[in-house]
């Protein structure tokens, strides 16, 4: 079923014939295969595929993205692991992939493609000569293009077998986990290997009974039953002091609530008599830090360090060793070059992985190989070909012009009781949390800057194609956004709507580098929405979570130098957890002084409030008097 059929639908009658339509041929393909038809069986599933092909990407793009990290309160075997990640391998043609040109070659070549799409936007339609020298230049960038070499299939067990790509570890507190995947982050660098995998084992002894230390008073207990079903453990939490008593859950697990910022916690529990969370953290081994909150704004958390006692028993509390029975939470992680993947790859990497860990049902067969799809997008921008006819074409968007000024930046957070707004409104509005988002910064950017029209310039999946969704590769790209936001006209659900149904539609152009000074940048990072119940046991942990070392309550001062802006104004959507959005901006000093900046957030509060109480608000309102 393709996403660009569905999308051109425009009454019921059209969207009900497209989904016939797919369900014939896939009955069809279905019962070919069943009958033993092999040609129709070669154009289903994708052979053997090695060779060298075309694919753009810069050469900042050639180092290791932000690792993926799933978690999972149960045992993984690594005989199992390393099967998984062997079979996933041997599925996608990307993850076998390396550059075998030097990166310098490839700088020239996509600043060559870059200059020669300007000019082909500025004067090729002004003049025969100009446009057939691009065309040569254009050919010959065809032809000599830095190749991705595939790996035959047959040369991955050396290299899995030696642990080049692959590793697991077993650990016994949390702060070596995270140092453990740092690394592995790291080597990959170091390395000519696309992608890494890493199975982190962490056993902690969590049952007994816990003193705190350094002047606090009180103890509690940690212990464990077996439930009724015969499902697994179940750990409690219990306070001797204040004799409060909760279950331990993880993060996607009913009863989790989310820490708060600077906490990588690995277990809360919903006290039943006092009604409030704390939240455990398990640095290293026979340690444990307590977050209490607290109902002081001013210091709306406290914590206490504690340890555990090595010969007492929890059951008889008698002074006796006690019977200890570690709990094991597997971290599956994963760090791909940003050239063979993107943020949405998630979904075939890990999503594929952890359904080969369990075994139970097959993955369907991929019907096309993802590098020919990039190499065609690719060669058709390069040789000027129309957007109408392929409109997945490459932007060509490199760093040769850049906006090379100061910056500073801003963060919005939507939590609690604002990001269950959140939600409610996008229920109501039938738009995705992301895109009412989007469609808020176009409100708050046309109020803040007394403006009529704003251009984003968006990082978009395209991954429309059939079967797409399912690959690896470097499919996002660069699209301009043209939204329009009368004064006295427009009003905050409108603009929003317009926003919304744009990007849905695929209303969008190329990126134009000559439009560049004006765009606003939008990046998208989501998680992974499926409930654990699909995925194993396994929920994808936000970064907060393993990535960053605990901060929790301390005061970061502001850096003496500024850093530098690569657009006038850059704007990352990132979703924390399921119920926690951050929106982070980055600020070029000489387009957006800091008044720009309250005016901005003003704008953004206005806009989400009128979408709750009054949505025909007028986005261009003046601001309050009172208002600096």
């Amino acid at each position: 079923l393709e996403a660009v059929a569905v999308r051109q639908a425009n009454t019921f009658a059209e969207l009900a014939a497209v989904l016939r339509n797919a369900a014939a041929a896939r009955a069809q393909a279905q019962d070919a295969a069943t009958a033993g038809d092999s040609e129709i069986q070669e154009e289903v599933v994708v052979e053997e595929q090695t060779g060298e092909y075309a694919v753009f990407f810069v050469v900042g793009q050639t180092s290791p993205m932000g690792g993926w990290v799933a978690r999972a309160d149960r045992d993984i075997q690594e005989e199992d692991f390393e099967d998984a990640v062997r079979q996933l391998l041997e599925r996608h043609v990307s993850l076998r992939a390396r550059l075998t040109d030097p990166v310098s070659l490839l700088g020239m070549a996509v600043d060559i493609a870059v200059i020669s799409n300007l000019v082909r936007r500025a004067w090729s339609s002004q003049s025969k000569l100009i446009a057939a020298i691009q065309s040569l230049v254009n050919e010959s960038l065809c032809q000599v293009w830095p190749k991705m070499y595939v790996t035959p299939r047959e040369e991955l067990y050396g290299n899995l077998r030696a642990g080049a790509n692959l590793d697991t570890a077993t650990v016994y507190g949390q702060d070596a986990a995270r140092r453990i995947v740092d690394e592995r982050r790291e080597m990959l660098g170091y390395t000519h290997f696309p992608i890494d995998f890493v199975l982190v084992k962490m056993e902690a002894l969590l049952c007994g009974l816990w003193v705190f230390e350094k002047g606090g008073r009180g103890d509690f207990v940690i212990f464990s039953e077996e439930a009724k079903d015969g499902s697994g453990r179940s750990f409690w939490f219990y306070d001797r002091t204040s004799e409060d008593l909760g279950l331990l859950v993880g993060p996607g697990q009913r009863g989790w609530e989310y820490p708060p910022p600077g906490l990588p916690a690995l277990f809360c529990a919903q006290l039943f008599r006092s009604r409030t969370c704390v939240w455990l953290r398990y640095p290293r081994r026979h340690e444990i830090k307590l977050v209490y909150p607290t109902e002081d704004p001013q210091r709306p958390f406290y914590f206490k360090n504690a340890r555990r006692m090595p010969c007492w028993n929890y059951k008889t509390m008698q002074g006796e060793p006690d019977p200890e029975v570690p709990l094991t939470v597997s971290l599956v992680a994963a760090h791909a070059r940003h050239s063979v993947a993107d943020g949405l790859s998630y979904e075939p990497i890990l999503g594929d992985l952890l359904t080969l860990l369990e075994g139970e049902s097959p993955l369907p067969p991929l019907r096309r190989n993802a590098y020919e799809v990039l190499q065609e997008r690719l060669f058709g921008s390069l040789r000027g070909q129309d957007e109408e006819d392929l409109p997945s074409i490459a932007s060509l968007r490199g760093g040769a012009f850049r906006c090379h000024g100061r910056s500073y930046s801003h963060e919005i957070h939507l939590r609690g009781t604002t990001s269950a707004v959140l939600m409610k409104l996008s229920s109501q509005y039938a738009i995705p949390p992301d895109l009412l988002l989007l469609g808020l910064l176009a409100v708050s950017i046309a109020r803040s800057s007394q403006t009529s029209e704003v251009l984003l310039t968006i990082y978009a999946a395209m991954r429309d194609g059939a079967n797409e969704t399912s690959m690896v590769g470097l499919f996002t790209d660069w699209r301009d956004l043209q939204i329009i936001a009368e004064p006295g006209i427009a009003s905050v659900l409108g603009v929003v709507f317009d926003v919304a149904k744009a990007v849905q539609k695929r209303r969008w152009t190329p990126f134009n580098a000559l439009r560049k000074p004006e765009a606003t940048a939008v990046n998208f990072q989501t998680l992974d929405t499926m409930p654990a119940e699909a995925r194993g046991g396994f929920t994808q942990l936000g970064e907060n979570l393993w990535k960053w070392k605990e901060n929790l309550g301390k005061i970061f001062g502001r850096d003496d130098k500024m850093g530098k802006a690569a657009q006038p104004l850059t704007i990352g959507i990132d979703q924390e957890s399921r119920t926690r959005w951050r929106i982070y901006l980055t600020i070029a000093y000489e387009a957006h002084k800091p008044a720009w900046v309250r005016k901005f957030v003003k704008a953004f509060e206005d806009g989400f409030l009128a979408l709750c109480t009054n949505p025909t608000d007028r986005v261009h309102k003046p601001y309050p008097d009172d208002f600096i």
